[in-house]
């Protein structure tokens, strides 16, 4: 077909816009040629995206691909109707093997903690990009590099602006991460330093509650069992400094695993006091 040849000589000096209308008229006027052929897998091969910039430019190029994605999804639609196993969308395709290894280049300068450039990149393109492609763009090697006893910035300041995009995906693989590298630093952890409920308070809603749950468990519960048994009760010169450091954790805590740590380890003491003062 002559057209198709046209289209596969660099020479014919093409935009991006005039591919995109000649694939449109092929599919329109040579409709049973371009389906049998499967015309549409040519795409990724006629189109480069020379001399962008996504973090300054994050609207380059959308208006041409929402025009590339109306034109092969009409291939997947087609496929489907005809009961065909597609594998990867040709929309898809065009998106991988072009759009994806400027972001590749992109992301390999960019710094996950200045996370607004690639998150607005990524919110202009969403509409345009399928989920599992948004779910390849990775901030696993920051999170790995993340020390919580000396990072001066919380990490879920640079972690929780990306929940709207990814939020399968770190509850998968970042979070667990996160959680581990929260309980070692608890390790030596004591109820006086307040600052591990301050650092614990962003995940609470962004953890699932059982996770939540799951790590207050291992990781607080046992030091506050610590601090409430050290409580010496003494009525005549009382200190409350151990139950105050508890206490502070009920909001956090659920009422049961509260209650449990002050009948297990508070109130029997308190009562066997309380008989030996009458």
């Amino acid at each position: 077909m002559e057209t198709v040849n046209k289209l596969m000589d660099p020479s014919q000096g093409y935009s991006l816009g005039q591919i995109g209308g000649i694939f449109r008229n092929l599919q329109e006027e040579y409709h049973d040629e371009y389906y049998r052929y499967e015309l549409g897998e040519l795409a990724p091969g006629l189109i480069a995206l020379a001399n962008w910039n996504p973090l300054s430019q994050p609207n380059q190029y959308t208006d041409v691909f929402g025009q590339w994605k109306d034109i092969l999804d009409k291939t997947k639609q087609r496929g489907n109707l005809e009961g065909n196993n597609l594998g990867i969308q040709p929309y898809d395709s065009l998106i991988w093997h072009t759009w994806m290894p400027v972001m590749r280049t992109c992301v390999s300068t960019w710094k996950p903690r200045d996370c607004d450039s690639l998150i607005n990149l990524i919110e202009t393109w969403k509409p345009l990009l399928s989920q599992w492609i948004v779910d390849n763009i990775l901030i696993k090697s920051e999170v790995n590099a993340w020390n919580p006893l000396t990072d001066t910035v919380p990490i879920h300041i640079w972690i929780h602006p990306w929940i709207p995009l990814l939020d399968t995906r770190l509850q998968t693989t970042i979070y667990p991460v996160i959680q581990e590298k929260l309980g070692t630093a608890l390790s030596n952890w004591h109820p006086s330093d307040r600052s591990a409920k301050l650092m614990l308070l962003p995940w609470q809603r962004a953890l699932s509650p059982g996770a939540f749950v799951a790590f207050l468990l291992k990781h607080i519960v046992p030091k506050l069992q610590i601090c409430i048994q050290s409580l010496v009760i003494n009525p005549h010169q009382q200190h409350l400094d151990p139950w105050n450091w508890v206490m502070d954790w009920s909001e956090m805590l659920s009422a049961a695993n509260m209650t449990l740590i002050l009948d297990k380890f508070f109130f029997p003491r308190w009562l066997q006091n309380a008989c030996n003062v009458a």
